[in-house]
């Protein structure tokens, strides 16, 4: 029973680097008593590979990758378990095309694109901010050139941080509203984001009891898995 319904397992992706490990145990069903220790594996996926890591900013000086839930999977419940925010990225990433990663090719034909999209994908990893991801892969896709989508790039930021930052000084949440707002001014050329400075510098939010959360207002964050021509 214990082999049969008792493996508790899923995948986690870096909200560093963007790789990914599935992790797998075994546990006595109903008792939910571990009986072996948590195993690790590194998974390939096409952030791995030389042609997109090549692009992403490198670890700091003692940062440790840090690591999101994609997907956790329990034989015993009904549903056989459940998908977080992080399976929006596992998702893009794992896109093929015949028989080769989608984005790998994508990144190789597309230089000047790939440089500008992998970074600025790797600190909305940073920032958990999962959501945000279809809208740039989507635009960046787009198309067979390879113009630069910087303008296009830095507004989709600036709109998801202003996002973001309203929300959480709405439910008094200083301390991610600055995070957001920190990784977020880089990509904010036309300095949309100080209108938030004196909030975030005084302290002072504005609570309301009555404004939705950032996951009730969000899109809709589902990428899409078919290829555009």
């Amino acid at each position: 029973m214990v082999l049969v319904f008792g493996r508790i397992s899923g995948i986690e992706i870096s909200n560093q680097d963007l790789t990914a490990r599935e992790f797998f145990y075994w546990q006595i069903p109903v008792a939910r008593i571990q009986v072996t220790p948590v195993y690790r594996q590194p998974l390939s996926s096409c952030a791995s590979e030389t042609e997109i890591a090549s692009l992403l900013k490198p670890l700091q000086p003692g940062i440790t990758p840090q690591w999101d839930l994609v997907q956790f999977n329990d034989a015993f419940v009904k549903d056989g378990g459940s998908r977080s925010d992080g399976a929006i990225l596992w998702e893009y990433l794992q896109l093929n095309q015949d028989t080769y990663f989608f984005w790998i090719e994508w990144t190789k034909k597309h230089p000047t694109r790939a440089k500008e999209l992998w970074p600025a994908i790797q600190d909305l990893a940073r920032s958990h901010l999962y959501s945000g991801m279809p809208k740039l892969f989507e635009l960046y896709r787009y198309g067979d050139s390879d113009n630069s989508l910087i303008p296009e790039r830095d507004e989709a930021i600036t709109d998801l941080a202003k996002f973001y930052i309203e929300d959480f000084l709405a439910r008094d949440d200083l301390e991610s509203a600055k995070k957001i707002s920190a990784m977020a001014r880089p990509y904010d050329a036309h300095g949309l984001l100080k209108s938030f400075d004196k909030q975030l510098d005084s302290g002072n939010s504005s609570p309301s009891a009555e404004t939705p959360s950032a996951a009730d207002k969000a899109p809709d964050a589902n990428p899409t898995t078919n290829e555009k021509k």
